[in-house]
């Protein structure tokens, strides 16, 4: 039954992929396949199989890889261990001290396990964390004495044994599908969304038309839209938005490719999540389903199209990927007076999705697959294949905004607003009673009937 599993991983994994050997070649590929088939007598658990096949999640995408098993997975979600990689180093933060070595590895050695569990094509601040969670996964189900840590403590190194009390509770915490918040006295709105909540497509249509009719009432001229946190997702609700936003004509140019076998599959399961209205952004896209070469995509808007055009800046950051990656590069080319923010989006360019999920048949530990791949070629700066800001900013939290890094963003030492009293102060000799008639509605002379 091990051995059904692995080759059912491998299988689906060839036979829906575009490009499975985008990272390791075919002969390497049959090589770990065989390695790790080589190795099923010894497995003893699901955990053993499960973290055999992490191992592999190394040579594939983002949206490709290998899960872990649910019962496996309820521990380490509700338990952390409170230790932080930088620099491939691993710090022990209820001190701050250096670790030294985990149990009988090397810390350099450990770090380089762990990061085999994660993709490729992540950025190196997601690695890092990803990293965190399997260090947890492997130590909370490996509480087999001895397991200790060695700490770098004022020049030594002293040996600290860990136990299931050294794992901190996670502390429950929810977090709003999307956030809206105004600040009317300083014309600005803050909107933050996570592209993964589809579930919440309909909540968010239906709330977004009041959200803009209250910031056009208040005369917003500064509008931050947060996807620090978008993870991924669909496109789907990214067209919601660009549909209340004044948007131009554009094009971009891509390069698609598909597994037959996946994209006939995914097409099932996508179009019945596809809404019956659907925006020139959203054709486009869908357009690119069918289509297997190099295509370039003009998108035309109405010259009078509606919709938010003042000032708008995109938060993107590490944790910005996949559907919320596209998201960022679909508003700066599309919407008018867009300035990204931030650092570098946390998936590179080409980039792969369009997942299918599975369950293996006998150990049932989930994995995904991607079904297709594209290399955008929008004209905007990158880094290494990643989305680069146009104002490179370092926030204080990853999950909020504060006024004063409002203010920052859009160049202002400080927000404030005159009262209509002190504006004629602002002019020098100002006896002759300049109309303030736009600020107050209240004319020299009264308005005509009809």
């Amino acid at each position: 039954k091990c051995q059904e599993d692995i080759d059912y991983f491998f299988k689906i994994i060839e036979t829906l992929h575009p490009d499975p050997y985008q990272y390791i070649v075919k002969d390497s590929l049959d090589v770990l396949r065989k390695g790790i088939l080589d190795q099923a007598d010894q497995f003893k658990t699901v955990k053993d199989l499960n973290v055999a096949l992490l191992q592999c999640n190394q040579y594939f995408d983002g949206h490709t890889n290998c899960g872990i098993y649910p019962d496996l997975l309820a521990l380490v979600g509700n338990y952390y261990l409170p230790v932080e990689v930088k620099n491939d180093s691993i710090f022990w933060l209820p001190t701050g001290e250096v670790v030294a070595a985990v149990d009988t590895f090397p810390v350099n050695r450990f770090i380089t396990e762990m990061k085999k569990f994660v993709s490729y094509d992540l950025s190196l601040e997601i690695k890092n964390k990803e990293s965190v969670d399997y260090t947890s996964f492997v130590l909370l189900n490996n509480m087999k004495p001895p397991r200790y840590f060695d700490l770098y403590r004022e020049g030594k190194v002293y040996r600290e044994d860990f136990n299931p009390v050294l794992f901190k509770k996670k502390p429950t915490r929810s977090t709003p599908p999307f956030i809206f918040r105004y600040f009317p006295e300083d014309s600005m709105a803050y909107f933050a969304y996570n592209s993964a909540s589809l579930k919440y497509r309909q909540q968010l249509a239906d709330t977004l038309p009041a959200f803009f009719d209250s910031i056009e009432s208040m005369d917003i001229q500064h509008l931050f839209i947060d996807v620090r946190n978008g993870r991924g997702g669909s496109d789907l609700l990214n067209d919601i938005i660009l549909a209340h936003l004044y948007c131009k004509s554009f094009s971009f140019k891509t390069e698609y490719k598909f597994n037959p076998k996946g994209r006939r599959k995914v097409l099932k399961e996508y179009w019945k999540q596809i809404p019956a209205k659907k925006t020139d952004i959203l054709w486009a896209f869908l357009k690119t389903y069918f289509e297997d070469t190099e295509q370039e995509y003009d998108i035309f808007r109405d010259s009078t199209s509606v919709g938010f055009d003042k000032n708008i800046y995109v938060l993107q950051g590490s944790g910005t990927f996949s559907a919320s990656y596209d998201f960022c590069w679909a508003i700066r080319l599309a919407a008018k007076n867009v300035r990204l923010v931030g650092e570098c989006v946390g998936q590179f360019n080409p980039i792969c999705g369009n997942i299918l999920q599975f369950h293996l048949p006998n150990s049932k530990i989930p994995f995904r697959v991607a079904t297709n791949k594209h290399y955008l070629k929008y004209g905007l700066p990158e880094k290494n294949g990643f989305l680069m800001p146009d104002i490179p900013f370092t926030f204080q939290n990853d999950d909020s905004l504060t006024r004063e890094e409002m203010c920052k963003i859009i160049g202002a030492d400080s927000l404030a607003f005159f009262p209509v009293e002190r504006l004629n102060e602002t002019i020098p000799d100002a006896t002759c009673q300049y109309c303030d008639g736009c600020f107050t509605g209240k004319y020299p002379y009264k308005e005509p009937e009809n």
